[in-house]
């Protein structure tokens, strides 16, 4: 509540209380309503002793930082509010208190704007990081490691040639979470499925391909899929079955958004050699504009359910709003399929861990018992909609669609936290 009074309107909560006659002890915070009607707050209160912080002079802006976090260690967990004031975060003591303080991912995630202001924040990285390997449990419950935010660091930073102490740091991070979570998924997922992963490395993924790679990288490496990428033609992996790290950063490092979009072009090897999978996971925007041996993707995948598999599970990674042409196309061609919707302009790598639990659920074998989904901190509890021909699950930052196809993209985006499990 005191966050809400620091950053958001509190017109709409004057309305209310204008309607609903609150007291101020309705509230965890006694003085909301006394703020809310534009009234003295207390001066011990955090709210006040942040919002004088924020008028603080360059001069003395950190001392009355040091002041307010002696007082209310609260401080560390706003920095998402206190980076938009620039004599706060331009202030070299200050980055350097919160480099110690705050939370490692927060940390990790804004690390470029800390080092811009103090190059010591590598040394405090990298000496957090090494106490974080002593403490498998931390890694492990992916509240602050979530595999596919670690990955894009690693990338981010490897890109700007930032230290390659600190990369290789965050690898022995990364191979810690990835071993967890191919131990995990081992045990919730079948074996002897067959799983076949398709990445789209056409143009139009040039905003999302790095993430599209990474989730598609991750899936093989979790659950034993075999990757492969189309553009224009058939983009062959590094790996076919990235089992590491360094496999995904390979694949990472290879894979360029480029040529038109040919979806066909990597299941006809599939087609071609009559070789059975039982789930097919496609990464892809949909905007196909290509064919192989004269198909389009719903047709060739026709003919496979025909000749090869007719019990293959198609799950479509769906990257941003996605294309009403390659859902009708599918539709008339009679597939059934599932949908994830990941945002392609900021996709949340925070999510990807979580969004494991979700393929194995959807995958064909899996759906005949009950598959125990492990969450990670941007995850919540899941809201089941029944409806006539389908049901819409909601994680955030996706939705899922069990049963018949649907063009509807709509997605939550924000986060709150928790590591409880999820039995689907």
């Amino acid at each position: 509540l005191e966050y809400v009074m620091l950053e958001m309107p509190t017109t709409a909560w004057k309305n209310v209380a204008d309607l609903v006659h609150f007291r101020p002890s309705d509230f965890q915070v006694p003085y909301f309503l006394h703020d809310v009607y534009g009234q003295a707050i207390p001066e011990d209160s955090f709210v006040f002793n942040m919002r004088r912080l924020i008028k603080a002079s360059p001069s003395n802006v950190a001392d009355e930082f040091n002041a307010v976090a002696k007082r209310y260690p609260q401080v560390y967990d706003a920095f998402a509010f206190l980076r938009r004031h620039p004599s706060i975060i331009q202030s070299e003591p200050i980055v350097l208190q919160f480099a110690r303080n705050i939370p490692l991912d927060t940390f990790l995630w804004y690390f470029d704007e800390f080092h811009a202001v103090a190059k010591d924040c590598q040394i405090i990285i990298e000496e957090r990081l090494s106490e974080a390997l002593k403490n498998e449990t931390a890694i492990h419950n992916g509240k602050s490691f979530t595999y596919g935010k670690l990955l894009a660091c690693i990338v981010s930073f490897r890109k700007k040639n930032i230290s390659q102490s600190l990369c290789a740091r965050l690898e022995e991070v990364a191979a810690q979470r990835l071993a967890h979570l191919q131990q995990y998924w081992k045990a919730q997922h079948d074996s002897n499925e067959i799983i076949a992963v398709f990445g789209d490395a056409s143009s139009s993924m040039q905003v999302a391909v790095e993430a599209a790679t990474i989730f598609a990288s991750m899936v093989s490496a979790c659950l034993d899929g075999e990757l492969s990428f189309f553009g224009t033609g058939l983009i062959k992996s590094p790996h076919e079955k990235p089992k590491t790290v360094k496999d995904t950063l390979d694949v990472c490092d290879a894979i360029r958004a480029c040529g038109m979009t040919n979806f066909a072009a990597a299941l006809w090897p599939y087609y071609d050699e009559k070789r059975s999978v039982d789930t097919i996971v496609i990464v892809t925007d949909e905007w196909e504009n290509g064919r192989t041996m004269g198909d389009d993707f719903s047709e060739m995948l026709a003919k496979y359910k025909k000749k090869v598999n007719p019990d293959v599970v198609l799950i479509v990674v769906r990257v941003g709003a996605g294309a009403e042409d390659f859902q009708k196309n599918l539709e008339r061609n009679g597939i059934e399929y599932s949908v994830i919707v990941v945002d392609d302009q900021r996709p949340d790598l925070a999510k990807f861990d979580a969004l494991l639990g979700q393929i194995v659920a959807l995958s064909s074998k899996s759906e005949k018992s009950a598959v125990v989904v492990e969450k990670d901190d941007a995850s919540t509890s899941m809201e089941v909609v029944d409806q006539e021909d389908s049901t819409s699950t909601y994680l955030d930052g996706a939705k899922l669609l069990f049963g018949s196809s649907s063009s509807d993209s709509s997605a939550n985006s924000e986060s709150n936290g928790g590591d409880d499990f999820v039995v689907i």
